[in-house]
C-alpha cells in the first residue's frame, strides 16, 4: 500500500472506521466501513477524510429526503385507506403502503450502518 492510502486508513480508524474482515473485491486490499460506506483506501481514489465527507454528503441528504417523502406518502395512503370502500382499491393502497414501509426500513437501516 502506498503512502496516501496508509494515511487515509490511519485517519479513518481514528475517526471510528471499522476494519472489515472481507478484503476489497477489486484489489484484495483492506476494506473499511465508515459512516455506513465501505471504502477501499486504494481503489476509492479518495485521499482524505474531507474528500470522503464531501462525497458522502449527497448520499445522506438524498436518503433523508427519500425517507421524508416516503413517510408523507404513507400518511396519505393511510388516510385514503380509512375511507376507501372498494376492496380492490383498498388492496392496492395497502400493498403500496407495505412497499413504502419496507423502503423506509431499508433506508433507515442503511443510514445507521
Amino acid at each position: 500500500m502506498e503512502r496516501k492510502p496508509q494515511k487515509l486508513v490511519v485517519e479513518l480508524m481514528r475517526k471510528g472506521a471499522t476494519l472489515l474482515k472481507e478484503p476489497c473485491p477489486k484489489c484484495g486490499g483492506i476494506l473499511l466501513r465508515y459512516k455506513g460506506r465501505e471504502i477501499c483506501p486504494v481503489d476509492s481514489g479518495i485521499t482524505s477524510i474531507e474528500e470522503l465527507e464531501e462525497v458522502a454528503k449527497p448520499k445522506e441528504d438524498v436518503s433523508d429526503e427519500v425517507i421524508d417523502i416516503s413517510r408523507n406518502k404513507l400518511r396519505q395512503l393511510i388516510k385514503m385507506a380509512s375511507s376507501e370502500t372498494d376492496l380492490e382499491r383498498l388492496r392496492l393502497i395497502l400493498d403500496n403502503s407495505m412497499k413504502l414501509i419496507e423502503i423506509i426500513k431499508e433506508m433507515e437501516s442503511s443510514k445507521n450502518d
